[in-house]
């Protein structure tokens, strides 16, 4: 799911809504205020990750329509998936860290043993 979710590009496009509807007359002229700037995906790469999200928007229109609704199973198992992929890592770097704070206890056990060593030494050669 996350990679099929990581081929999807998100896109701005301007939606007019009169083109999508079948009574809309040929040569129609569109306002700005007609124009709704929106956020999605184009149907035409929806259709090549996910076919079945994809249909015409009747049978004589060129026109793709996209089920976004289809979309929700998807990107909840691409988080269900990711959620796995982070815990997994939140418990690997638990583990690190406790191995890198057992290292570093080793290493202050161990310069300070060499600290002793060298006191001795150096009183030794007084």
């Amino acid at each position: 799911s996350i990679s099929k979710l990581m081929e999807l590009k998100p896109v701005n496009y301007d939606l007019i809504p009169e083109k999508l509807s079948s009574d809309s007359e040929a040569g129609t002229r569109f306002t700005d205020n007609d124009i709704i700037n929106q956020m999605g995906f184009l149907a035409q790469d929806v259709q090549k990750i996910f076919p079945q999200l994809v249909k015409p928007l009747d049978e004589e229109s060129d026109v793709l329509t996209l089920g976004y609704s289809g979309l929700i199973p998807v990107m909840i198992k691409g988080m269900q998936e990711q959620q796995e992929i982070i815990d997994r890592l939140i418990q690997e770097n638990d583990e690190l860290k406790s191995a890198n704070s057992n290292l570093l206890n080793q290493i202050n056990a161990i310069h300070n043993k060499l600290l002793q060593m060298e006191k001795e030494i150096a009183a030794f050669d007084r």
